[in-house]
């Protein structure tokens, strides 16, 4: 979702930022797109929102960078188009980057089918073994489980469980997760 609402930004680096003075980012966006792109139409363009990024550091002069979220993909493309003007130039002009999150996630799942686990003895058995396995998440198939028997259930295994009942004589699924487990 984050990927396409991105879809309509630009991101634009290098235009002046005037020290110590309050500016309004759209009217300094649409003269740069006149003055430098050569868009007379610059001031039809409809943006939803225009503004610096980032915190003002007036020592080092270097200006903030404009992004700006445009309302009509085609007119975000028309100034894409004109982007080969800027060569040589000491501004530029970006898409928006697509944030991305590298997950290290290291888990063991395991699925069973225990065709009823309402015999205390069974069910204790599957328990101790599931514990053995290692696995870090358990999806137990065919459980029989009901609304009726959840609160022994829980309290008879070693960490958090998820219920989906069925009848007392078919379906009903669980999802074990181990004790302590930190995602």
């Amino acid at each position: 979702m984050e990927v396409y609402q991105r879809r309509g930004n630009l991101r634009f680096f290098g235009i002046k930022e005037e020290a110590d003075t309050e500016e309004d980012a759209r009217e300094v966006l649409v003269g740069f797109l006149k003055t430098e792109l050569g868009m007379e139409n610059a001031d039809q363009i409809e943006f939803q929102r225009v503004h610096r990024v980032g915190k003002r550091v007036s020592s080092n002069g270097k200006p903030r960078q404009i992004t700006a979220r445009f309302l009509k993909y085609p007119q975000r493309e028309e100034v894409m188009s004109n982007a080969g003007k800027l060569r040589g130039k000491n501004w530029t002009f970006h898409k928006s980057k697509y944030v991305t999150m590298k997950l290290n996630l290291n888990f063991k799942l395991l699925s069973l089918n225990v065709r009823g686990i309402r015999s205390i003895e069974k069910r204790k058995a599957i328990f101790n073994w599931l514990v053995k396995s290692k696995s870090d998440i358990r999806f137990l198939q065919e459980t029989y489980s009901t609304s009726e028997v959840e609160l022994a259930w829980k309290s008879q295994w070693r960490g958090d469980v998820l219920f989906s009942y069925g009848s007392e004589h078919s379906r009903g699924v669980m999802i074990l997760v181990k004790r302590k487990r930190e995602f």
